[in-house]
């Protein structure tokens, strides 16, 4: 999912920015042209040692989240750009009928999604077409009480006009359309398959209490979540961890891509070493539908003990060629911390090696219960521990657990800059089922 910041240009071409930031403006037709052709999987294009070439046709959708800053003239104008642009072969038109349920990633393969706020009902859905005048008013905005916890960030703001208005044009193209919900139930009894919702992650974390419902939510239509306006989100674009949302059947959880800390690092390797780099990882069963009784997974019942779970052994044998920062020898120790369900967290360390950044030999074991393997990434950082400075991160691995084989393996490192040549974790891994 990448989200476009949609805004009036001058001489009526639509320009892309972070509104109220001091940020530059760019042409809205060169993103969409750089989207049509980076999109997906291309062997001229990728740079990514990780990345697996496909053809268009058999990669999954990739959907474009607009907030639509635009006049009603440039709306128009920006419909066309994209229709124009990806033309009919790349970009989804949803149906006139609204669907009883989604389609599957794998029927949309090699398609583009447009989601945002639509016109309302009344304003009517026709075939995408140019030149009409028609202009929608959308639903008046909710006042400041207890349902803005249900907050669409893809609305117009309140501040600017108390009244959306989409037209005709613009709304025609999404796929996708973005509400705010009054209540979980309400969205349940009369909510629509296409209808998404986006919610902060500290508000969504408030609803723990609430869970099942939040689960079933999600086996019906798609939500979104994405950082809350904190003054560390606001001044460093700091990150979240993303698991705990996963953990709730959220689809589409939104980092900010601009700082590589290891919330991002987590979620990167979460869909890069699984179900073939393909952006899409299965959600496990009991969040796609509800249990034998007719009920929903609730948070707290992660802490029930599963019929089968898994010992994970890791065993720390040595490191090759770390780096050596302001070309420095380092002294080295591995902190390894399990990533996933609530109760299957945990965080150790080694011993400091000191002076050896060249083969250091750790040889020490570490036991970790997987209940939810599905949900579990282990994150190895290597620091220097020198004792006239404090930690520093000089290189780092994420694995999702699910991807892990027995045995004495080599685990590439990498640092913010990518894959560091020659530079490995040498360890021995064991997985032991436990009934």
């Amino acid at each position: 999912t990448l989200e476009l910041d949609l805004w009036d240009g001058p001489d009526g071409v639509p320009v892309i920015l972070h509104g109220g930031t001091a940020t530059s403006s760019i042409l809205a037709e060169e993103v969409v042209k750089a989207i049509r052709d980076y999109a997906f999987p291309d062997s001229d294009h990728s740079e990514n040692s990780f990345s697996t070439w496909r053809p268009r046709s058999e990669s999954f959708p990739v959907i474009l989240s607009l907030e639509n800053h635009l006049s009603i003239e440039q709306q128009k104008v920006m419909a066309n750009l994209f229709v124009t642009i990806l033309g009919g072969d790349m970009l989804a038109i949803p149906p006139l009928d609204e669907p009883a349920e989604l389609k599957s990633p794998e029927d949309l393969r090699g398609k583009i999604l447009l989601k945002g706020k639509r016109a309302t009902k009344e304003a009517g859905r026709g075939s995408v077409s140019f030149g009409a005048n028609s202009v929608a008013e959308g639903a008046p905005e909710p006042s400041d009480h207890a349902d803005d916890l249900f907050e669409d960030p893809d609305a117009e703001s309140k501040t600017e006009t108390k009244v959306s208005k989409v037209c005709k044009e613009f709304s025609d193209i999404l796929y996708l359309g973005a509400v705010k919900i009054k209540s979980w139930e309400q969205s349940w009894s009369t909510g629509k398959a296409s209808e998404t919702s986006s919610f902060a992650n500290l508000k969504l974390a408030k609803f723990t209490s609430q869970s099942d419902l939040v689960v079933r939510h999600n086996t019906k239509t798609l939500t979104r979540i994405y950082p809350s306006a904190t003054k560390d989100a606001l001044l460093k674009s700091s990150n979240f961890d993303p698991i705990p949302f996963f953990c709730l059947g959220c689809q589409l959880v939104s980092l900010n891509y601009q700082t590589s800390d290891r919330y991002l690092k987590i979620v990167n390797a979460f869909f890069q070493f699984q179900n073939g780099n393909c952006g899409y990882v299965l959600k496990p069963q009991h969040l796609r539908q509800p249990d034998a009784s007719g009920a929903y997974f609730r948070y707290e019942d992660f802490a029930v003990p599963r019929p089968t779970s898994t010992v994970l052994t890791i065993r720390i044998i040595s490191a090759q060629q770390l780096p050596k920062p302001n070309d420095e020898v380092i002294d080295p120790m591995i902190t390894i911390d399990l990533v996933g369900a609530p109760q299957d967290r945990k965080s150790v360390s080694t011993r400091t090696v000191f002076n050896n950044g060249f083969n250091p030999v750790w040889d020490e074991s570490f036991e970790f219960p997987v209940s939810q393997p599905e949900f579990a990434v282990l994150y190895f950082d290597v620091m220097d521990d020198d004792i006239t400075m404090k930690l520093e991160s000089v290189a780092y691995a994420a694995v999702p657990v699910t991807t892990l084989m027995q045995g004495y393996r080599h685990i590439a490192l990498m640092n913010d800059s990518g894959v560091i040549k020659a530079c490995t974790l040498f360890v021995h891994v064991s997985l032991l089922a436990v009934t």
